[in-house]
């Protein structure tokens, strides 16, 4: 499997770093199984306090379950190492109440899973195995019951080891090639993930400024048959225009855009201030994060691209793949992958030309 990760990986994560993965996995799941991330009606909400304390996924529409979110409410609990099962079960009391005497209270969290019929899941990079797990989740059990409350409202119980974690981070490519950079163990053979294409010279040295004047030209066959509906679309646009145009066609299920342009006019470093801006604008690219990003110069990976590339969409994980350098053929072959039947990708690719912009 491309960018696989092993479970010695995660057991060498930092707090920090386990609880940064566990962040990526579940937008990934969520944007994957077309969960919102963001909603009025049917929200799809995330918090992870600093420190990793604990995770939080709840929806109201779609799916009741996914391979990896157990329920529509699923606290998740996120410890570096094992706390064991006495640890776990103290873990479901206040944390007033669990040198106290007296009977021990629930803890918020725990008692709004209880409410809502959901999931616990304790998240560690330890490994956890056969009649261990067994005992860990008895633990937390007790530890309810304890309390005086009724254990049966409780969905499910997991725990989710080293062992495990690898296993779901195997099926997200782009949670899998960022975990790779991160420990830099592993050769990547030209893939990088959005934070390493931003260490690029050409990005990281200089701020970008936003220009006001309308530099940039829509063109293609989705904007030809948009300009009949749309005023003023083929005509020349600002940075904020044009990015704000690009993110709406990806929010009208558009999947490929090609920057094209002059060589030595910046194109690369316009594509990253893109995904920036869509990863930070509320009103931009929907269900977006740049954890998705992944980032290639095509001559570096043109022996295996097409092969990787199909892998991942076929896998239906979420993917923004920008190909630098790319042969318009190229381009034309990646777009018929990134429509593919169950596909979460969007593609951009950047080529050298005398024209400027096209969306298909």
């Amino acid at each position: 499997m491309i960018f696989e990760t092993t479970s010695d990986q995660i057991r060498r994560l930092d707090q920090y770093q386990l609880v940064d993965l566990l962040r990526r996995l579940i937008q990934a799941e969520l944007v994957k199984h077309n969960i919102p991330l963001r909603s009025g009606t049917a929200p799809a909400q995330l918090t992870i306090p600093d420190g990793g304390d604990d995770g939080r996924v709840e929806w109201t529409a779609g799916p009741v379950e996914t391979d990896w979110l157990p329920n529509r409410n699923t606290i998740f609990q996120c410890k570096k190492g094992d706390p064991g099962p006495s640890g776990l079960k103290a873990e479901t009391w206040t944390k007033p109440s669990k040198n106290s005497k007296r009977t021990p209270i629930l803890s918020d969290a725990m008692a709004q899973v209880l409410h809502n019929g959901g999931a616990y899941v304790v998240v560690t990079a330890a490994p956890v195995v056969g009649t261990n797990v067994d005992r860990r989740v008895e633990a937390i059990r007790d530890g309810i019951v304890e309390t005086g409350n009724d254990i049966s409202a409780l969905s499910a119980v997991e725990i989710y080891d080293c062992n495990k974690l690898s296993e779901w981070t195997n099926v997200h490519p782009s949670v899998a090639l960022w975990l790779n950079s991160l420990l830099r163990e592993v050769h990547l053979g030209g893939f990088q993930a959005y934070e390493d294409w931003a260490k690029a010279p050409g990005i990281a040295k200089g701020t970008f400024v936003e220009s006001q004047s309308p530099r940039f030209v829509l063109e293609g066959r989705d904007i030809q048959q948009r300009a009949k509906n749309h005023k003023g679309i083929l005509e020349p646009k600002s940075f904020a225009e044009i990015s704000h145009l690009v993110g709406e066609f990806f929010n009208s299920d558009g999947k490929s855009v090609r920057v094209i342009g002059p060589s030595g006019y910046g194109k690369t470093r316009f594509a990253h201030q893109l995904i920036n801006q869509w990863s930070t604008s509320s009103s931009s690219v929907s269900e977006f994060d740049n954890s998705q990003t992944i980032y290639c110069i095509y001559d570096d990976v043109s022996d295996r691209l097409i092969n990787i590339v199909r892998e991942i969409v076929d896998s239906g994980s979420p993917l923004l793949l920008i190909v630098d350098d790319c042969p318009e053929t190229i381009h034309g072959r990646l777009h018929n992958i990134f429509i593919r039947s169950g596909s979460n990708g969007r593609l951009v690719t950047i080529g050298a030309t005398s024209k400027s912009l096209s969306v298909s």
